[in-house]
């Protein structure tokens, strides 16, 4: 398998880098041109494709967007322009629909309420969210409109659609979370005079935790179509089957209050499982990178986003599964907007009505999830090497805190992760002239599984990453600096291409696709 982990915009810059630096590096090799992504046929050692938040986005672009594969094989054919190819191509479009919109909406205020909250770094995330936010205040809206501004994929884009042949046959797991909620910390769908939250009740704890968040993934066989079910559940089994979702709806700040439950989990994973082909791709792209969507289980910030309608998780109906489980739980939203009755809290209670959230809240790095349905070797992509170590047991397993938001860390491995379990280092020299680019790694890891409950791993298999590390000083996301993420494009190509580079490349990178 291939993990592409998460990281907003830095990942799928550096998805974009490396791929263009791997096509433009094999036709230096074997002179072909010009390089074609068929051709090349990157992928073809993985029966997997894994991929979280940012890194999905890139995932949708090249399978579903021939306008995102020309631009890679042009950037790949003149390599030494390839960011300046991105940022004409890709990056502004973007920029320009993001000043249009940011002059037709009001939304900047509340950045404003994460700060007094205490989250600066989800505060800057919002306010760049909403310098793009025009027709529409939800997170699904943002995410629409970057895929369909940038590579020309709507929300008519089905997973089973046609792809290229190089990647037809493959599975794709799309990394994400069901926010979950516990007796303490309910997910709140809506929040304010009147309110719905739930949470899930009858479930033991999973690796020891109290199951706040439960790892998810759609799964799909690359240009299957829309008729087959998922190739792999959809959560892990170790849920137990008496295991429900309590809501519980109240008006008036809690002078009445409505309850209702769902349907065992279980059922509900099942029905999540059925026909994802027919599933919009901008919707399972939006669940994966749904990094705001911790809000949900935070009291006093998803208040006030309830209250200024401010909609930063995506909404799903698992027991519709495929084409219709989107936009039901749209519409109990919507109908949410209404005020509780009896009857929004028994649909929502008839369809496990939930929110689906940033694969960051377990992890981040699609790799445990490619582990779960039975990778034993896995090339993983990252920008930080912090979800590489979480993977292990440098810390133990616990709800921690992100900017005032918890998550919750759940190491596969049995093993400390330490400097001599780093086999086959390689790194690249860094070009002089880069600006953002740091470090550029390529290393083996070996780690024996740990029982997981959480992603369905049994104990005591050896799994073997091949890590491919890129460093930068640019963070997951930030309105004011959009440009340098196509320096970073160009700062990866250059390093890649490097004659100093040209044999850790050989030996390292394109051994590893």
């Amino acid at each position: 398998a291939v993990a592409f982990a998460g990281g907003g915009f830095r990942a799928l810059a550096a998805d974009v880098g490396l791929v263009t630096g791997l096509l433009a590096a094999r036709q230096a090799a074997n002179a072909t041109a010009p390089p074609t992504l068929e051709a090349a046929d990157l992928l073809r050692r993985f029966d997997t494709v894994s991929s979280s938040s940012g890194s999905t986005w890139f995932v949708s672009a090249l399978a579903y967007s021939e306008r995102f594969q020309a631009l890679l094989e042009r950037m790949a054919a003149s390599p030494t322009a390839a960011g300046a190819e991105f940022q004409s191509g890709w990056m502004a479009d973007w920029i320009a629909f993001g000043k249009k919109a940011s002059s037709e909406n009001q939304a900047n205020p509340f950045g404003a309420v994460l700060r007094l909250s205490g989250g600066s770094f989800l505060a800057e995330r919002l306010r760049e969210v909403a310098f793009f936010w025009g027709g529409g205040h939800s997170w699904t809206d943002f995410v629409g409109a970057l895929l369909e501004t940038t590579s020309g994929v709507d929300r008519q884009r089905r997973l089973g659609d046609a792809v290229p042949q190089w990647l037809k046959g493959k599975a794709w797991l799309v990394c994400h979370n069901v926010a979950a909620g516990t007796g303490s910390k309910p997910v709140s769908a809506s929040a304010g005079i009147e309110a719905l939250r739930y949470s899930l009740a009858g479930s033991a704890a999973l690796d020891g935790l109290a199951p706040l968040y439960l790892p998810a993934k759609y799964s799909v066989v690359f240009g299957s179509g829309g008729a087959e079910d998922a190739p792999f559940p959809y959560l892990s089994s170790e849920v137990a089957p008496s295991a429900a979702i309590e809501y519980v709806g109240s008006g008036l700040f809690g002078l009445f209050q409505l309850r209702d439950s769902s349907p065992p989990v279980t059922s509900l994973a099942r029905a999540a499982g059925r026909q994802p082909g027919a599933l919009s791709v901008v919707d399972v792209a939006a669940a994966s990178s749904a990094f705001l969507g911790g809000i949900s289980v935070s009291q006093s910030i998803s208040t006030w986003m309830g209250l200024l309608n401010f909609q930063v998780t995506p909404w799903a109906a698992l027991a519709d599964g495929g084409r219709r489980m989107f936009s039901s739980g749209e519409a109990i939203d919507r109908d949410l907007e209404g005020g509780i009755s009896e009857q929004v809290v028994g649909a929502a209670a008839a369809s496990g009505f939930v929110g689906v959230v940033d694969d960051l809240y377990t992890g981040g790095s699609g790799v445990a999830q490619a582990v779960g349905v039975g990778a034993d070797e896995v090339t993983m992509v990252v920008t930080d090497l912090e979800s590489l170590y979480g993977l292990f047991q440098n810390e133990p397993a616990a709800e921690v805190e992100f900017d005032g938001l918890p998550v919750l860390r759940a190491p596969i491995f049995a093993e400390k992760l330490d400097e001599s379990m780093f086999k086959d280092v390689r790194y690249l020299a860094i070009p002089d002239h880069v600006r953002y680019l740091t470090r550029f790694m390529t290393a083996t890891v070996r780690g024996t599984t740990v029982k997981s409950e959480f992603f369905g791993i049994a104990p005591g298999r050896t799994v073997t990453l091949r890590i491919v590390y890129i460093k930068t000083i640019l963070e997951p996301g930030g309105v004011d600096n959009y440009e340098d993420y196509s320096v970073l494009v160009q700062d990866i190509v250059d390093a890649m291409l490097s004659d100093a580079n040209r044999q850790a490349v050989q030996d390292g990178l394109t051994a590893y696709f």
